[in-house]
């Protein structure tokens, strides 16, 4: 039953819900309105876009996605590298046959030196222009779409982990580059997302950055309750034949506070036994799971400065509006400016968000593993 509650992407029958954000998500791809998610580290980004591109895919004919992983990436050339296997990848999947798949690259890409190799996993384009600086990818990117556009194809260009290239020697020009092939494309959809909510705004909000205002933004919030429910039934009954208590649901949903990550990591652990747990074996799961992370959840508060831990200790136990009104500051015992130095650095790491009206932590094994302390 562990497949039901994956810790990595959720497809099929584990993909809980978001009906509202994958009928949106279709649209703009169908649409070509780019398109960048926002959202914390484990929320299901990476899962919502393939399962909606699944879907599509089987939806409508000529539709074909890939993505690509950029957190590795150093510098143009290894930028550069990473789209050509995923333009590789789509030319395999939409040309039948290698003679054609041959004359198509050729005609497309000639200028970029294309070659056919063999690889383990098949045939793999290489391009290799006389130079790998920004003008090439968008020389890359614009063929791949003149491409879709004569063949009448929707290409759909997920770039995941793309705020990786705000640290590169010459990000500037490499996001100008985007913005001008992002621009000019038809017939490929493009989908940013990443793992660090404050650099993707940096470089989708800031009127100073190539990238501002070009593509539409999406924010993932929790899974609600009432979506959860049906989807805990429906694995309770495929595991053990019945439903789980409303108390259950309820303990499993606050401890959890509806995290998709650690609703996952939970629920793999319940359901691993043969008899419908109860809330007091909940508690028992969950605090065994703090028990085995306590190093993890440890080294999150290393290198914080004071002011930063009384701040995020404060939250842990008492969520507010006003983390600088006079009350809270007496609380702290910090100074106004010093909260607000520290509260900024609070949301830049993901430790803390607003979700409401309220400032609070982000990861609910971190408040209660700081609320013990």
């Amino acid at each position: 039953m562990l497949q039901i509650f994956p810790l990595g992407i959720a497809l099929g029958g584990a993909f809980c819900n978001r009906e509202h954000e994958r009928k949106l998500l279709k649209n703009n791809i169908k649409n070509g309105r780019h398109t960048w998610l926002m959202a914390p580290r484990r929320y299901g980004k990476t899962s919502l876009i393939l399962q909606t591109c699944s879907e599509l895919g089987h939806e409508k004919k000529k539709v074909y996605s890939q993505s690509i992983d950029l957190l590795l990436v150093h510098d143009m050339d290894s930028v550069f590298q990473h789209l050509s296997k995923l333009v590789s990848h789509l030319m395999r999947e939409s040309v039948p046959g290698q003679q054609r798949l041959l004359e198509a690259i050729n005609s497309y890409f000639n200028s970029l030196r294309p070659e056919l190799r063999v690889t383990s996993h098949g045939m793999e384009l290489m391009l290799s222009p006389d130079k790998k600086e920004p003008e090439s990818l968008v020389d890359m990117l614009l063929s791949l779409d003149r491409f879709a556009a004569d063949k009448k194809l929707r290409f759909v260009v997920i770039l995941d982990e793309f705020q990786q290239l705000a640290s590169l020697k010459n990000h500037l020009a490499i996001e100008a580059a985007f913005r001008h092939a992002v621009e000019r494309a038809s017939h490929i959809t493009y989908l940013f997302a990443g793992s660090y909510q404050h650099l993707l705004r940096q470089m989708f909000e800031d009127p100073k950055r190539p990238l501002y205002h070009l593509c539409e933004k999406m924010e993932l919030a929790r899974i609600q309750q009432q979506d959860y429910i049906p989807f805990l039934d429906d694995a309770a009954r495929l595991n053990w034949g019945k439903i789980l208590s409303p108390d259950a649901i309820e303990r499993i949903m606050r401890i959890t506070q509806r995290h998709p990550y650690y609703v996952n990591m939970l629920c793999g652990r319940l359901w691993q036994d043969k008899k419908l747990p109860t809330p007091q074996e909940i508690d028992s799961a969950w605090n065994a799971y703090l028990q085995a992370e306590t190093h993890r959840l440890a080294q999150q508060l290393v290198g914080l400065s004071p002011n930063q831990r009384a701040l995020l200790k404060a939250l842990a136990n008492d969520p507010v509006a006003q983390p600088r009104s006079r009350e809270y500051l007496m609380k702290t015992r910090l100074a106004s400016a010093s909260a607000g130095q520290a509260l900024q650095v609070l949301l830049e790491k993901d430790l803390i968000y607003r979700p409401d009206e309220l400032y609070r932590v982000l990861d609910p094994a971190l408040e209660q593993f700081i609320r013990d302390r």
